[in-house]
């Protein structure tokens, strides 16, 4: 996960990804409302493939509100470091139910060619998904101008997951187009085992990112090296090694070994040690940086012949 430079205050940061996710759930019942009625129409399963990945998105939206609100909490006595991976677990969880509902639709798709069911009112579902596709596509805008801003990954996921949508709505339009047009009735089954494998190819790919967090996987090694680079081009340090590194919700959490001249006073290593922590802080926002002075012999910067950085 990318952790994009930004001088917004915190609370404003909270505010949009809450925003999002009153957005998100809004957008999707107004979807999950006009796909009924389009499918209700057209008997379409290629519609229906949709309506059902829709449906999931309501349940997906509700519970990514409810997770965000917990993620958004301070620390506390039980959770030191945060609820920042409640993030991550709602979007394990947005995971499962998408990659359901493409199982879902496969399952349908198979129902259906061994029980065609003629498509109708084509003209009417190509409007429906016309129009899904634009205030998705609204949606996925805001969404991005968030994430841009406030680094969250719920909400990157949840952007994601409406990406997905609108390719699907596209491959309904094309199967009712060529359904009108060319009377080929197995255009519709064939779409939707192409919308059911995209579905669950994007659940598989949302879930990734979530889960490398949950494991406490690093930060890319762009970001690792920029923060090598920070610590050693600072006056007064002699090397670093053991950076550690790992990320919940929309915070990271940096730590490791500073060198520093043994014989310095503990009043100039603290003050060099508090320099570092601001210009990190300051270049990875929602960070937390810990560091730990290892004192060095006198000569050891003239026998290495540089500064040195174990990470």
């Amino acid at each position: 996960m990318m952790i994009g430079k930004n001088r917004d205050n915190p609370g404003q940061h909270a505010g949009l990804m809450k925003r999002a996710t009153y957005f998100s759930v809004g957008v999707a019942f107004i979807i999950v409302t006009i796909k009924l009625f389009s499918w209700w129409q057209t008997g379409s399963v290629a519609v229906l493939a949709s309506l059902v990945d829709s449906g999931l998105d309501v349940i997906s939206a509700v519970l990514n509100m409810i997770a965000l609100q917990y993620a958004l909490q301070p620390p506390d006595r039980e959770h030191r470091f945060g609820h920042g991976k409640a993030e991550d677990i709602a979007s394990l969880g947005q995971a499962a139910f998408i990659f359901g509902s493409g199982l879902f639709v496969l399952a349908e798709v198979v129902r259906r060619f061994f029980h065609p069911h003629p498509v109708e009112n084509e003209l009417s579902g190509i409007a429906v998904m016309a129009f899904c596709t634009f205030i998705t596509t609204l949606l996925i805008i805001f969404q991005r101008s968030v994430v841009r801003k406030t680094a969250s990954n719920l909400i990157n996921t949840d952007a994601y997951h409406y990406f997905t949508d609108i390719m699907t709505n596209l491959a309904v339009i094309f199967s009712l187009l060529i359904t009108k047009f060319l009377k080929f009735q197995g255009a519709d089954p064939a779409f939707g085992i192409c919308v059911g494998l995209y579905i669950m190819w994007g659940a598989v790919k949302i879930a990734s990112k979530p889960l490398k967090h949950l494991m406490d996987e690093e930060m890319d090694d762009n970001q690792r090296k920029k923060i090598q680079e920070m610590v050693l081009s600072h006056p007064g340090i002699a090397g670093m090694h053991d950076l550690r590194t790992r990320i919940s919700g929309i915070n990271s959490f940096i730590q490791f070994h500073l060198e520093i001249d043994g014989d310095m006073k503990l009043e100039e290593a603290h003050r060099i040690s508090e320099e570092l922590e601001k210009k990190i802080e300051a270049e990875f926002p929602h960070s937390e940086v810990l560091i730990h002075q290892d004192p060095v012999r006198v000569g050891r910067l003239e026998e290495v012949g540089k500064k040195k950085a174990y990470i």
